[in-house]
């Protein structure tokens, strides 16, 4: 009989990452998810990853693609009354950048890393 220690529902970045984190830890867990796998790396909504995000993908090594494709912004801008009113992350943040990576991108990297890694991820659960 299997034990499992940890349950994650839903494969989001979250949940990924949570998941690859602590398979990595040695903590045995299941990720269940309703969609099947190219829904869930197709699904597009966030894409920005902020500076201490990047640092922890780094730190475990699952910053690769955001890396090598994401693009680094230093900057934000605000509309009201149709005005525009830049910002400069650069002397507030001390040079840190957050990165554009649509975040369809981050779930696939962290379901390909924690698959590797010998993951249990299960696709097409129904709800219980």
């Amino acid at each position: 009989m299997t034990t499992t220690q940890v349950g994650i529902v839903g494969a989001g970045p979250a949940g990924m990452l949570v998941a690859t984190l602590l398979r990595r830890a040695g903590v045995d867990c299941v990720v269940v998810e309703q969609r099947d796998r190219a829904y869930v790396e197709q699904r597009s909504r966030g894409g920005t990853v902020e500076h201490r995000v990047v640092d922890l993908l780094r730190r475990h090594d699952l910053a690769g693609g955001l890396l090598s494709t994401g693009q680094v912004e230093n900057k934000i801008e605000f509309r009201m009354g149709g005005r525009r009113y830049p910002l400069r992350y650069d002397p507030i943040a001390q040079g840190r950048s957050h990165y554009i990576y649509p975040q369809q991108f981050l779930v696939r990297d962290l379901v390909e890393a924690y698959l590797a890694d010998g993951g249990d991820l299960r696709f097409e659960t129904p709800p219980a």
